[in-house]
């Protein structure tokens, strides 16, 4: 089945005003509608092609601020009764559902943690249960950086479609619906994998993740970037020391 993801001009743009205001990490959500078509083709032949088509429409987000810390234990454990409130609550009064999950996070690259791939596995879970059709849910990152002495800031984002069947995920288009389209082909160079990610992929196909799996894996990343930081400063330390040396060899020999 085909599926596009739409979202409208004015609500991207509301949404990264508000990721600006922010110096903290964040969680949201998605909400909208999932317009299903059937589509019938006919060949010269008189064949008949049916083929099926969902269009998820972005229409607002929800931002998990002041209730960040009842959205997510220190586990990465989500809060399904919070969450089931909202979503009854959007339901009622605007007839939206959601459409995915989505992070901020500031200074990083446009790939899911191990946080994030639990959270949104069981976000998916969770919809699962309530609803009897099968539905496709999207991820998306914002990420942020401050340019020209810090007077400019610059926000980057990526949208991506989750497997945990087949272990992978994917970079998705996100149209926005009074711009132009642009290429595809940038989201398809869009690479995921490693022999960690396919291990990781495997521990978040059970509902019940191993206590502190989460928490460990993530200070492992975060000591090994350290150390990789630390190398990467001693080199530069030394790389200036050379430079030093060999610029006063060149001195004397003038």
């Amino acid at each position: 089945m085909d599926s596009t993801l739409i979202i409208y001009g004015p609500t991207l743009a509301s949404l990264l005003y508000d990721l600006s205001q922010y110096d903290r990490d964040l969680f949201g959500l998605f909400f909208g509608r999932k317009i299903s078509q059937k589509n019938v083709s006919v060949s010269d032949k008189s064949e008949k092609t049916t083929t099926f088509s969902t269009t998820n429409v972005i229409q607002s987000y929800y931002c998990f601020v002041f209730d960040y810390d009842q959205f997510i234990d220190k586990q990465g454990t989500l809060n399904t009764k919070l969450l089931a409130g909202l979503i009854q609550k959007r339901s009622i009064s605007n007839s939206q559902e959601v459409i995915g999950l989505w992070r901020y996070r500031r200074n990083s690259p446009l790939r899911p943690s191990v946080l994030e791939l639990h959270i949104y596995r069981q976000l998916n879970l969770f919809l699962s249960k309530l609803s009897s059709k099968p539905s496709q849910y999207y991820f998306a990152l914002f990420t942020s950086e401050s340019l020209s002495n810090n007077s400019t800031e610059s926000i980057d984002y990526k949208v991506m479609s989750i497997d945990f069947e087949l272990e992978k995920y994917e970079a998705i288009e996100l149209q926005i619906s009074n711009l132009k389209n642009t290429s595809t082909d940038e989201f398809k160079e869009f690479q995921s994998f490693s022999s960690l990610q396919q291990k990781l992929f495997q521990n978040m196909t059970i509902e019940n993740v191993p206590p502190l799996f989460i928490q460990n894996v993530e200070n492992s990343f975060h000591k090994s970037l350290k150390n990789i930081n630390s190398v990467i400063n001693e080199i530069s330390q030394k790389s200036r020391e050379l430079l030093q040396v060999l610029t006063a060899l060149n001195m004397r020999g003038m």
